[in-house]
Formats: C-alpha cells, sequence, structure tokens
C-alpha cells in the first residue's frame, strides 16, 4: 500500500471488520450521528465500554440508550456494576498498573483516571483496532 491512500480505502481494501472502540467523551448525539455517516457503506463496528454506559446513565438517567454494543469493563470492587464486568484476564494486572501509572504520571489516580484505564484496558482485552477519543490530558 502506497503512503497516498486514505483512511477509508485503506479500511476498505482490508477484509476483516475494523472493531474502534468510543470513548465516553466522543458520544454526544451530534458525534454519534457524525460517526455514523463517516463509518456508512466501511466495514467499521463502533463499541463503547460500560464505563461509558455508567457515566451516562449518572448524567441522563434512564433515558439513556447505548447508541452501540457495549464491552464489559473489567471488573474493579467498588467501581464496576456487577453483572457489566468481567473478571480480569491473564496479564491485565500489570497492563492497567502501567497504564495507571502513565495516566496519573505517577501519583495515585483519581476517578475519571481510573475510568480512562479501564477503557483502555477493556479496549485491549477485546482486540480492538482503534480508540477514539477527544481527551485533551491523560
Amino acid at each position: 500500500m502506497s503512503g497516498n491512500h486514505d483512511t477509508q480505502s485503506a479500511v476498505v481494501e482490508g477484509s476483516a471488520r475494523t472493531k474502534v472502540t468510543l470513548d465516553t467523551n466522543v458520544l454526544n448525539d451530534t458525534k454519534v450521528e457524525h460517526l455514523k455517516a463517516m463509518a456508512r457503506g466501511l466495514p467499521i463496528d463502533f463499541q463503547q465500554l460500560t464505563v461509558t454506559d455508567r457515566e451516562h446513565e449518572a448524567w441522563q438517567g434512564a433515558n439513556f440508550t447505548a447508541p452501540f454494543p457495549s464491552i464489559p469493563e473489567t471488573g474493579i470492587f467498588g467501581e464496576a456494576q456487577f453483572g457489566r464486568a468481567v473478571f480480569a484476564a491473564a496479564g491485565e494486572e500489570p497492563l492497567l498498573a502501567a497504564i495507571l501509572k502513565l495516566i496519573a504520571s505517577g501519583s495515585a489516580p483519581n476517578q475519571n483516571q481510573l475510568r480512562d484505564a479501564l477503557i483502555l484496558l477493556s479496549h485491549t482485552r477485546v482486540g480492538n483496532t482503534i480508540l477514539v477519543s477527544n481527551d485533551a490530558k491523560a
């Protein structure tokens, strides 16, 4: 593939579907519609995390309907909801520790940083290809 191909043609050339994880901050109505329009006709599957579902439910209450299928987060006592999370896979603990160290710059992570880390960890666990976020800092 030459360097002149755009992203859309690169995605179409592959036979497998591209799995894209969407961060909480890109899931408002305007952005969701824009993402759907941009991906129309392309082999792209969007997913979000149960972390995102919990955050949107806290903001919107029972009115929240997930626009895309949800990936279960890795369960952390006091953070994840029973029945909406999975046990950590082998090797996830050191990866989560490394992500938290990076995101929190070596300090104790706050709740937002923990949730960001869970999103990245779960994205990695399920083998998705692309993570879309508009976080300016981590």
